[in-house]
């Protein structure tokens, strides 16, 4: 089901994503692999911490890229 993301303004699927809350790898996976984020959130494990949401299928495509310090 689509939920509306209020800071990224648009609807992004929760299903089809993988969040995280490593501001680095999410800065590589934007501006290194070209990966849309799809949503900016607020941690609930650590509140006033930001998660980024991105599509399933940039994050198969990116990890390895990503743990071989390629990005």
């Amino acid at each position: 089901m689509r939920e509306y993301n209020e800071v990224m303004n648009k609807y992004y699927d929760p299903e089809k994503c993988v969040f995280f809350e490593n501001a680095l790898q999410s800065n590589a996976y934007i501006f290194r692999g070209n990966a849309e984020l799809q949503a900016v959130l607020d941690s609930k494990r650590n509140p006033g911490r930001f998660v980024f949401a991105f599509l399933i299928s940039d994050h198969k495509r990116l990890r390895e890229k990503w743990k071989n310090h390629e990005l």
